[in-house]
């Protein structure tokens, strides 16, 4: 009787594609996932309240799934407002349906100033809707675009969260307090390097730059002198001028498919 009760049990595993526990599930209250009002007051990512679905049975148990999570699929440059009226609109598409949590923001520039797109509607499907209605303090003809300091994300702040039907957190990178969902390229500040520095680092005697590549510990000569590097006959050591100015350097995040994967 056990043994028939666990290949029952197994079989309804297999029917209904379980494969055990999960991870990185998005914290939920008591009474169940988060689900967002399709509306919310102008510009104003604070006042977004959460509404809970009534909880249905399974809502406490984490389940781990053998997809990946939902990672963005294409966007659109944010539009408008037409005529000089109305607000700004912008389409991010997921690779499959997404729930949304508090409310997630895009920062983009209005003629020229900071600025936030907010969550509006979407959520159920694969693609979210943002929006941003201009103010007295935005300049007449404002013209948006993505911040092309900064890239193209979505910021996740004061709790706000974008996850599967499932649960799963959508593909993010955390950056301080928040999550980025780096839907285009996402650029990170590093450091910056002065004049001097690089010239160091552009120094053929410098060991520990340039030079290191091109001098040959084992003979303990340059590379283009070393007669048993046949590939390096005729090379010509290049002529680095100096630096006239600093640069700054910056990490960058951005989305890659591996279709094997």
């Amino acid at each position: 009787m056990r043994v028939l009760l666990i290949a029952i049990l197994i079989g309804v595993g297999t029917i209904t594609g379980w494969a055990g526990p999960k991870a990185a599930v998005v914290p939920v209250a008591a009474s169940g996932r988060p689900e967002v009002r399709t509306t919310a007051p102008s510009n104003d990512p604070g006042t977004l309240t959460l509404r809970k679905r009534p909880r249905v049975p399974g809502d406490h148990l984490q389940w781990q799934t053998n997809h990946p999570s939902p990672g963005v699929r294409s966007y659109t440059q944010p539009s408008g407002p037409r005529n000089g009226t109305g607000s700004v609109w912008m389409r991010v598409e997921f690779s499959q349906p997404v729930l949304v949590g508090r409310m997630p923001v895009i920062p983009f520039l209005f003629g020229g100033e900071p600025r936030y797109l907010l969550y509006r509607t979407g959520a159920g499907t694969s693609i979210l809707e943002f929006e941003y209605r201009p103010t007295d303090a935005d300049a007449a003809g404002a013209v948006p675009q993505l911040d092309p300091v900064m890239g193209q994300v979505i910021r996740l702040t004061g709790g706000a969260a974008i996850t599967d039907m499932s649960g799963n957190l959508v593909q993010s990178i955390v950056d301080g307090a928040d999550r980025l969902v780096v839907f285009g390229s996402f650029f990170r500040h590093y450091r910056s390097v002065p004049a001097e520095e690089l010239n160091q680092v552009l120094d053929i005697k410098n060991p520990y730059e340039l030079g290191g590549f091109l001098f040959d510990p084992e003979s303990n000569t340059p590379y283009y002198q070393n007669p048993a590097k046949p590939y390096f006959t005729n090379y010509t050591l290049p002529t680095f001028k100096p630096a006239a100015n600093g640069v700054e350097v910056y990490k960058v995040y951005y989305n890659s498919s591996i279709p094997s994967l």
